[in-house]
């Protein structure tokens, strides 16, 4: 839209902020994570991962997709190793960066662990 023909009555606000959606989602889909993780469920834990990310693609870079792509890849190819002790730990290995992997874009799109600095406030 050219800058002519702007007109303020024309943007919409969402009556809901789906931020918090996103977080309530999340949330659930890491205690599913966490649970299935304690069972050694590898496949359901690894489809609970698939949905976290789901949730965090939209707003991922160029490289945190291209990461997660061969993580995914990984997984694949941990799956087809014959010898069943390897392709167990293959899995967990993989798994486990996939975990950690997705903590980090939580965080990076603000929506994971942050700290307040509370040297940073003003006293009343």
């Amino acid at each position: 839209m050219a800058w002519e023909q702007y007109n303020p009555d024309d943007i919409k606000q969402s009556q809901f902020d789906s931020g918090w959606f996103k977080v309530l989602k999340l949330n659930e889909s890491w205690g599913k994570a966490r649970y299935f993780w304690r069972k050694g469920d590898y496949d359901k834990l690894k489809w609970e991962l698939d949905l976290i990310w789901f949730e965090l693609y939209i707003d991922a870079k160029k490289e945190e997709q291209e990461r997660w792509q061969a993580l995914c890849n990984d997984y694949t190819d941990a799956i087809v190793i014959q010898h069943p002790i390897k392709r167990k730990n293959q899995i967990f290995a993989t798994i486990k960066e996939m975990w950690f992997f997705l903590t980090e874009v939580e965080g990076s799109q603000g929506l994971g662990k942050r700290y307040k600095n509370w040297e940073d406030q003003e006293l009343d």
